[in-house]
């Protein structure tokens, strides 16, 4: 049935993602595939091993993997066809991935490395280099991603290509909401709450400056795995506030003095750009 399903349609791009979370990689993907839908002579759609996070606002053909048997056997049914191209997101490292493909002799694959292999060990790295033997190209989001890829797992520079990350610009508007303008100077973070962003270290800035009586507010945006921890870590530092995911990055950039990038380790932060377009 699924086999039928799919010749009726013209060609399509399969893409494997789970939107089950707010993230600067997963808005990214969601404004590409929006465009896509409306930009590409070719058939799109999303699975995902999760229920799509209504933050991101309807998606269409969205389905999960785990829900449906019949989503299963299309999914199987396009990594097994020579019609259409399955784009796996940010997940080169991943063992279940790397299960799957062992069963498929030449998958029409690509592979998009947003991060994730920065921070897989290179003793734990042989997915990645054997989901890179499958692919047709590997699209590496910077020059630092493609170097990592290439010194770290051994991987021929030949079939990877440098595509940078694409953002979508949406105009704050010109009236922007009260600040925290109590203090001289407003620094902000924003981006997932996860442990290589490294915001415990800002936090620790934070409450160093604090105690020097500095006139400067911290904001942190975004949500993520580690925000309980960093609540608790920042809870004695009156002058740092939580807001949570926003929903437009701009009207946050907007309202902010200095933005403050404290990552370990980036391969190309969204942030850095959108915050030069302000």
């Amino acid at each position: 049935m699924s086999f039928f399903y799919f010749k009726k349609r013209p060609p399509s791009v399969i893409h494997q993602i789970s939107l089950s979370g707010l993230g600067g990689v997963q808005q990214s993907f969601v404004d590409y595939y929006r465009l896509a839908r409306e930009k590409s002579s070719l058939h799109h759609m999303v699975f995902g091993n999760f229920d799509l996070d209504q933050r991101f606002g309807p998606v269409e053909d969205y389905y999960n993997l785990h829900r449906s048997t019949f989503s299963k056997i299309r999914f199987l049914a396009a990594l097994c066809s020579s019609r259409h191209i399955v784009h796996f997101y940010n997940n080169l490292g991943s063992r279940a991935i790397r299960r799957l493909l062992r069963f498929i002799p030449d998958p029409l694959c690509l592979f998009h490395e947003r991060g994730m292999a920065w921070n897989i060990p290179t003793a734990q790295g042989q997915a990645v280099r054997d989901n890179a033997a499958k692919a047709k190209i590997i699209l590496a989001n910077s020059k630092a991603t493609k170097v990592l890829l290439v010194k770290k797992f051994g991987i021929s520079d030949e079939n990877i290509k440098v595509l940078y990350n694409g953002i979508q610009f949406v105009k704050p508007p010109e009236e922007k909401p009260p600040t925290l303008r109590e203090h001289a100077l407003s620094v902000g973070y924003i981006g997932r709450l996860d442990t290589p962003k490294g915001v415990p270290s800002l936090i620790e800035a934070a409450r160093l400056l604090s105690a020097c009586k500095a006139k400067i507010s911290f904001r942190i945006a975004g949500s993520g795995p580690i925000e309980e921890m960093l609540r608790r870590q920042a809870k004695e530092i009156k002058n740092l506030f939580f807001l949570g995911a926003v929903s437009n990055p701009y009207v946050f950039l907007s309202c902010v003095d200095v933005v403050v990038v404290p990552s370990i380790r980036e391969p190309f932060g969204n942030v850095i750009v959108e915050a030069g377009l302000m």
